[in-house]
């Protein structure tokens, strides 16, 4: 993994919420970190968000539909580069 610098905007209310996981949260925090401010949305892969989650792919899934049932995070549609496709994230702040 890169050491690119760079800082994300932590959303207090996923800070404060007792009903999110640790993991959840980290989460939010990764995803944070990679939403290009421009255009207002991540498009981090699976496999990527696993490996800096350091789980599965498996638990990453569940963790992605779990924030996007309790509304901190909403997919929709792809980001298409030469690489392949990935899901768009965004946080909802």
């Amino acid at each position: 993994m890169s050491k690119q610098k760079g800082f994300g905007k932590y959303p207090r209310y996923v800070a404060d919420d007792p009903t999110l996981t640790h993991i959840e949260k980290a989460m939010v925090g990764i995803l944070a970190c990679y939403t290009n401010e421009q255009l207002g949305y991540t498009w981090i892969s699976v496999k990527e968000l696993s490996l800096r989650l350091r789980c599965s792919d498996a638990t990453t899934q569940r963790c992605l539909k779990s924030l996007k049932e309790k509304g901190v995070i909403s997919r929709d549609g792809y980001h298409v580069t030469n690489k392949g496709a990935s899901r768009i994230t965004r946080l909802i702040i």
